[in-house]
């Protein structure tokens, strides 16, 4: 009877052995294949988060200016200008100082911000564009659209952004023949980023036919190499 006991006891811990080696063999796999992929992890993590970013901060651009354009300023006079350039700001007839500006706290109180530097390729926080110069085909009419442009990202944002809208990878676009980044002066000292209204490039088409941009009022694309998020403020 000892005899036996011995020999079950001699089982179970050669069972237990065998167990902790099992799971010891795919605790040892798991940290292996989660050391190979979390660099892959982080970066779509950070799209994610940034992507989520990204789209939601032209949406509060566009409410100051339905609260301007509700105060009495046309969108074909607001301007963009950065906060260290609030004194340029037009005063519209009857408004008040730096009412014509979107960023401006007596205009359309909207928050100025750059996107996050982990967003872009420049190694740096990235600035948005705001340009009226591009008609995107089948959105709103064939007159052209306020826009928010933001150059630069990352390809892996600009796949995710594109996820989010339902368009296949990335569309190619090709050089742009109006410049996004123009910026505008008019008057001493007076500068920001390209306004409706203004500019001296001309009137730009979207892609046509069957592109995948057309109609997307939101995308991202390549244009030569540089990898472009675009979000129509105001259709037109």
């Amino acid at each position: 009877m000892v005899k036996q006991l011995k020999k079950t006891e001699r089982g179970n811990v050669l069972f237990l052995i065998l167990i902790a080696v099992a799971l010891f063999a795919a605790l040892s796999y798991a940290v292996t294949q989660s050391s190979r992929s979390g660099g892959s992890d982080a970066s779509s993590e950070t799209a994610a988060v940034n992507s989520a970013s990204l789209t939601q901060y032209p949406t509060g651009i566009r409410t100051a200016m339905l609260r301007m354009s509700i105060a009495g300023v046309p969108v074909d006079t607001m301007e963009f200008n950065e906060p260290e350039d609030f004194g340029d700001c037009t005063q519209p007839s009857g408004g008040p100082v730096g009412g014509a500006c979107v960023f401006h706290p007596n205009g359309g109180g909207a928050v100025h911000q750059y996107a996050p530097q982990n967003a872009g390729v420049t190694g740096g926080p990235l600035p948005w564009y705001y340009n009226d110069n591009f008609a995107i085909t089948d959105v709103g009419t064939s007159a052209t659209e306020m826009i928010a442009f933001l150059p630069d990202v990352t390809e892996g944002l600009c796949r995710e952004l594109n996820r989010r809208y339902s368009i296949d990878g990335i569309p190619a676009y090709g050089a742009l023949p109006a410049s996004i980044e123009e910026t505008i002066a008019q008057g001493t000292g007076q500068t920001y980023y390209v306004a409706s209204g203004a500019g001296t490039a001309t009137t730009v088409a979207w892609p046509t036919g069957t592109h995948l941009l057309v109609g997307q009022p939101y995308g991202c694309f390549d244009s030569s190499g540089r990898y472009v998020y675009y979000h129509t403020i105001v259709e037109n």
